[in-house]
């Protein structure tokens, strides 16, 4: 159970009697007959250490809402902060609490939370138990820019998609997410038997295929040759429509159930903590808008994805719209390299797995996803595709992530092939899509309400949109980083050179 400000302070009070207690024992089994005057335990005779500490509970909690003080209790997630470098460590969440890593020294198994605080100054984030390491989940704001000067804007600069693949085109970039604990390959143990049956579900399902497309058979090849020598926006307008349906389009044309879905296309997913130093840029993601919630499991939320107008980082959101993407997908052209796009995606879906687990991490019913696949991509390019299925599992206290090849196909040599794609992801959206859903809000449900949340205030659309001229502008005085887009978008200020008279 969670002390209360009052409770630590009478704790502290009572140590401090018994230390006074037993120095005055030892002092008379030394021989000392000084007679001492009784001492009153009070919070001004408390030793630097201690009152160090009760100032810094009473600031702290002199902070907080009083909704939050009430409800506030420290939740686990089992993982370690994944990125110091790029998710700006030992910075306050929205909550106050300063969020950082301790080493294996500093714990104490007898310590229950609060006393642990009071005695180092920070909230127990990693246990020496038998169970994962923790952290908290809050969101908090982005990082501001020194040189920075005009306010944040949902609106994103576009870079070629050359320029925004380059740093997932390096062998290494697959090490980087080794290290930060994602894997492009199947765990030892494997999916579970549950996302098994899944996927045998998900690719024997039939579902209807549009009519009068590229695909038809009669143009088949005439397509074919046609985009197998294009770039990767033809590759993007004329293939992977018909390899990933549009949710969205989907739902305008009658589809009902998807209204739920939101989808975007080479947008930035600045609203996720980073898991690398390179930030997400699908060239088409799904997740779930606003409206698939209710307002009470929107005010449960608020605390977890804050403000993502202004910039709000969370585990659980991808763009300022999306909440808890599930499917990706990167397209290549025939110069392309698909192993680009499997990196692309694998960084993408990790984040995408990592909101799931730590919202089922901090109600305690992590178990419930271990090994189950809470994420899918697709890589493509003129004639090959591939299908994956990601999923966490807990590993000796920690959480790591890890990719299953659901199926790969050339689908130009084999014909037959050509709508299994198209299927697959449509059977996604109908079957288990809904599913999915349902097993996050069951996981929401469980967070607590607090009462001080105004719905009103929780942001659903941007604010009036800049003009054109203003958008021009901050194009011409923003340059993008050499890691961009389908995958990572750096702006910064470009420089400015005088001209030289003639």
């Amino acid at each position: 159970m969670v002390q209360t400000r009052a409770q630590v302070r009478a704790s502290l009070n009572q140590q401090h009697q018994q230390q006074l207690t037993t120095n005055s024992e030892d002092t008379k089994k030394k021989g000392n007959t000084e007679k001492k005057a009784p001492q009153k335990a009070s919070q001004h005779q408390l030793g630097p250490a201690n009152q160090k500490a009760l100032r810094s509970i009473e600031t702290i909690d002199a902070s907080l809402p009083s909704p939050v003080r009430q409800s506030f209790e420290p939740q686990s997630a089992h993982r370690q902060l994944e990125d110091e470098g790029s998710s700006a460590p030992d910075q306050p969440n929205n909550r106050g609490y300063i969020q950082q890593a301790i080493s294996e020294d500093e714990l104490d198994n007898d310590d229950d939370p609060v006393t642990y605080w009071a005695r180092t100054g920070h909230w127990p984030l990693n246990r020496a138990t038998d169970k994962p390491k923790m952290t908290l989940i809050y969101a908090k704001k982005k990082p501001s820019r020194s040189d920075n000067k005009r306010a944040a804007s949902p609106i994103s600069v576009q870079t070629s998609s050359e320029t925004k693949s380059a740093s997932y085109e390096k062998d290494a970039y697959e090490d980087r997410l080794n290290e930060k604990g994602s894997f492009m390959k199947d765990a030892e143990s494997g999916i579970a038997p549950e996302s098994d049956a899944v996927i045998s579900d998900l690719l024997s399902s039939d579902q209807i295929v549009p009519q009068n497309t590229l695909f038809q058979d009669h143009i088949f090849e005439k397509t074919y040759e046609m985009v197998r020598s294009r770039n990767e926006v033809r590759v993007t307008r004329d293939i992977t429509p018909l390899i990933v349906p549009s949710a969205e389009t989907l739902a305008i044309h009658g589809a009902d159930n998807l209204e739920c879905l939101i989808e975007s296309t080479n947008e930035p997913w600045s609203n996720s903590f980073p898991f690398t130093a390179t930030q997400p840029k699908p060239d088409y993601s799904v997740g779930f808008t606003r409206s698939a919630f209710t307002d009470d499991q929107l005010k449960k939320l608020f605390p977890f994805i804050g403000n993502t107008l202004v910039g709000d980082q969370s585990y659980l959101m991808a763009t300022y719209r999306m909440y808890f993407p599930f499917l990706t997908c990167e397209a290549k052209c025939s110069s392309g390299c698909l192993e680009t796009a499997d990196r692309q995606n694998a960084h993408s879906m990790t984040l995408a797995v990592r909101g799931v687990f730590e919202l089922f991490d901090h109600v305690g019913r992590e178990k419930e996803v271990d090994r189950q696949i809470l994420a899918f991509s697709i890589s493509h390019n003129h004639r090959y595709v591939r299908i994956y299925g990601h999923y966490p599992v807990i590993q000796g206290g920690k959480v790591k992530y890890y990719r299953h090849l659901i199926r790969g196909f050339d689908f130009i040599s084999n014909s037959e092939e050509k709508w299994t794609a198209y299927r697959f992801t449509m059977n996604v959206y109908h079957r288990w899509m809904p599913s999915h859903l349902k097993r996050i809000c069951s996981a929401v449900d469980e967070l607590p309400l607090l009462s001080n949340v105004d719905l009103a205030t929780i942001p659903e659309e941007p604010p009036q949109q800049p003009s054109m001229a203003s958008t021009m502008d901050t194009t011409m005085d923003t340059t993008m980083d050499s890691t961009p887009g389908t995958s990572s978008t750096k702006p910064r200020r470009a420089s400015k050179r005088q001209r030289k008279d003639a």
